[in-house]
């Protein structure tokens, strides 16, 4: 029987941290480790499974969602997504990935992919309407706040140029899809 916490009727699902990614990767075609400012502290987890596995940050949205177009093209049927917001190092909420996670949602919305569950649309939403102080959320957020903390104010505006990044990572590739 399906678990209603794996959100397994929607395409696009949604979650924070591995267990959420343990969890929502079950029956997905991609899992992408939303990570706004990636810095070491949640790394993309070990997942096991058949699926491809993507990392990237806000920047990257529409670049994933063409990545997910192209996959779903050759698979010719449903390409199943679980967006999952790294969070912080114990699983917990953190507001940059949410909105990294909400970008990434709308632009596979935007794509045609929009049969999205209730938690994507919640994410989405958030950035949507936080879109326009994304980059004061992410200094001022807790994460930010750790960061300049931890390595300095330079190491918090790097990160914030690397999430504008229209690149992404990568991590595993599906045994059964790979296009470059």
């Amino acid at each position: 029987m399906n678990d209603p916490r794996n959100q397994p009727q929607y395409q696009v699902r949604f979650g924070f941290g591995r267990r959420q990614a343990q969890e929502l990767s079950a029956g997905a075609d991609v899992v992408v480790w939303a990570d706004a400012l990636a810095n070491g502290s949640t790394p993309v987890p070990e997942l096991p499974g058949t699926f491809s596995i993507l990392a990237a940050g806000t920047g990257a949205a529409a670049a994933v969602a063409d990545w997910v177009i192209a996959q779903q093209e050759l698979k010719g049927d449903r390409f199943t997504v679980a967006v999952i917001a790294a969070g912080d190092p114990d699983g917990g909420f953190t507001v940059d990935d949410l909105l990294a996670g909400g970008a990434i949602v709308d632009a596979l919305a935007d794509a045609g992919i929009d049969y999205i569950s209730p938690e994507a649309a919640s994410a989405v939403a958030a950035f949507t309407g936080l879109k326009s102080a994304h980059n004061h959320l992410l200094s001022a957020s807790t994460a930010g706040q750790q960061l300049i903390e931890d390595a300095g104010r330079g190491a918090l505006d790097a990160a914030i140029v690397s999430n504008t990044a229209a690149s992404f990572a990568i991590i595993q590739h599906s045994r059964e899809l790979v296009r470059e």
